[in-house]
């Protein structure tokens, strides 16, 4: 990284950049991803084998403490910490949430969804680190994805806002809350309440769950 009077520049040929309140993510164009400080006084090279990159690809990471996840090509890649390398994680997707203790990570696509288990589970149903639980529903275009507590999921479906139990060991549970034409949904997790926006009316629901 280069100083000069006019502020902090970058290394050269950076085709991603993301930064967050704790670091700082670049991907050159050799296909090396780096973690800096946002002091600038630490930089550390996060995989040493490069990831394969194509003109004018579109990125995205999804980050916490143990885990750093890369998006690209609407493809999923877990880094491993191991290999120091990117391994596919899941094609086909539109995007990944991490549930409140970051030890699952919900993966959707237009049509798909599923639950990626980070850790070892001991509560029931117990799953291994690295399992996958396929969630199975008449989807036809999801958007929108949160966590409303770590067993429930609140989506869009086209124009119809949904809840959606994780726990496969019965019959999963799925929840209409309602329909709305064109609507925003916006999820407040402290208060447990979902907004929503539809033709510039504004609603407020709260008691998602059984």
């Amino acid at each position: 990284i280069n100083k000069n009077d006019s502020g902090t520049a970058f290394e050269e040929k950076v085709v991603f950049l993301s930064v967050s309140d704790k670091s700082i993510f670049y991907l050159d164009n050799l296909g090396f991803l780096y973690k800096i400080s946002l002091s600038f006084s630490q930089k550390e090279k996060i995989n040493t084998v490069a990831l394969k990159l194509n003109k004018g690809d579109a990125y995205e990471i999804f980050y916490s403490n143990s885990y750093l996840f890369l998006k690209s090509r609407g493809n999923l890649y877990k880094f491993n910490v191991e290999k120091e390398m990117f391994e596919l994680v899941q094609e086909s997707i539109n995007d990944a949430v991490f549930n409140s203790n970051y030890k699952k990570l919900a993966i959707f696509g237009n049509k798909n969804l599923l639950v990626l288990f980070l850790e070892k589970l001991l509560e029931q149903p117990e799953k291994q680190e690295g399992e996958k639980s396929v969630l199975t529903g008449n989807f036809d275009n999801l958007s929108q994805l949160f966590w409303i507590t770590d067993h429930y999921l609140l989506f869009l479906d086209n124009d119809t806002i949904k809840v959606f139990e994780t726990d496969d060991r019965d019959k999963i549970s799925v929840y209409e809350i309602g329909k709305f034409k064109n609507p925003k949904i916006y999820w407040n997790d402290v208060y447990k309440k979902l907004y929503v926006l539809s033709e510039e009316n504004l609603y407020s629901l709260d008691n998602l769950t059984p």
